[in-house]
């Protein structure tokens, strides 16, 4: 024992996954990589079944197996989840184990925070060795956080204008990302990981996400969904139009916001 729950859960799968020849090996991604943030951290692992053998299935049967062995409060595999390979894990102490299967030849990194536990024959270090996927050109990312945001908005506005407050507060949750997104794009050029690096922002973004934050009741909400539109129309001016020099969709918050006559008392 290590004293580390993370590191012993880490040590029984590895345990438990080199001992089987169908794979490959096991790699930790995320946070666990680089050292744990905090204890309310999640351990996150990949590991790469072999040329030859049925992903899925050999993820099923591991995971029974991996289930006997480990002190587990329960067991998670939502339709999404299962399309992914990926097995939940919650246990003791509200430790989560998130284990993904996945072939060999679809192994790659989408990000540099990895570390290989074990790895059979070198396969998978070549593999996690690959260059990253080409990232969509800032101002692709851009247009489709800042569209999104509008259409958000829009859904917003007029749930809010049918005293469909719960609904317009869903609503604002969604442009509440989308801001976030921008945000982080201005600010570090990628929107990965968003809602993570929320907390990270300057101050001024901090601020302006704070003002998209309300109870689901209408003088909240009024306040809330103008604050968004003043965000949205705020990336618009110096990301979109300043920064990548597209005004393609200047100004559509503001005609979004027109079509609401309440915005105008």
């Amino acid at each position: 024992m290590s004293g580390d729950p993370r590191l012993d859960v880490i040590h029984a799968v590895h345990a438990l996954m080199a001992g089987d020849r169908r794979i490959d090996g096991l790699v930790v991604i995320g946070s666990g990589a680089v050292g744990f943030r905090d204890d309310l951290s999640d351990v996150d692992l990949i590991a790469a079944v072999a040329t030859g053998f049925d992903a899925v299935a050999v993820g099923d049967e591991l995971a029974r197996d991996l289930r006997s062995s480990l002190r587990l409060y329960r067991y998670i595999q939502t339709p999404p989840a299962r399309a992914l390979g990926i097995h939940v894990f919650l246990l003791e102490g509200h430790l989560e184990l998130d284990l993904s299967f996945v072939s060999t030849a679809a192994l790659r990194a989408t990000t540099d925070r990895w570390r290989i536990v074990f790895d059979r024959e070198g396969v998978v270090a070549r593999q996690m060795s690959m260059p990253l996927p080409d990232r969509r050109p800032l101002r692709e990312q851009a247009r489709f956080r800042y569209l999104a945001g509008c259409g958000s908005l829009w859904f917003g506005l007029k749930a809010l204008q049918r005293n469909e407050h719960l609904l317009a507060t869903d609503r604002l949750g969604d442009v509440r990302g989308h801001v976030a997104a921008l945000a982080c794009l201005d600010d570090f050029g990628t929107d990965d990981q968003f809602a993570q690096r929320a907390d990270t922002l300057p101050e001024a973004s901090r601020s302006m996400l704070h003002s998209l934050v309300c109870s689901a009741s209408a003088p909240e909400l009024e306040r809330a969904f103008r604050a968004a539109i003043a965000a949205l129309s705020h990336y618009d001016r110096t990301l979109l139009q300043s920064k990548l020099d597209d005004d393609e969709y200047a100004g559509l918050a503001e005609w979004l916001s027109l079509k609401h006559a309440w915005l105008a008392s």
